[in-house]
């Protein structure tokens, strides 16, 4: 059975000079990682993501706006029983 997008957090890196982005997807009990490398030209590439908010015990609702793991800081939270919050500019197609 599919499940629908429950739960979203994106989170930008704090050292690296090149813009890399790092999602956590939660569809029902499934959480799914992603990484992604944003190029000057904006393109981005998708690179493969090691869990990371897994592997140290996060579970989704732990992860708020502006909290920090590591070096990533969360700069989008969705929740599909919320509504929808501002889509940060980094993000937006049209940057």
């Amino acid at each position: 059975m599919a499940h629908s997008l429950t739960s979203l957090a994106i989170s930008r890196s704090s050292t690296m000079k090149v813009k890399t982005i790092r999602s956590l997807h939660v569809y029902g009990w499934l959480e799914i990682e992603r990484e992604f490398l944003f190029k000057r030209k904006g393109r981005y590439v998708e690179m493969k993501a090691k869990p990371l908010f897994c592997l140290e015990g996060l579970r989704r609702p732990e992860i708020s706006l502006g909290s920090v793991l590591r070096t990533w800081r969360c700069i989008f939270v969705f929740q599909s029983n919320h509504s929808l919050p501002r889509f940060p500019t980094l993000l937006c197609p049209s940057r």
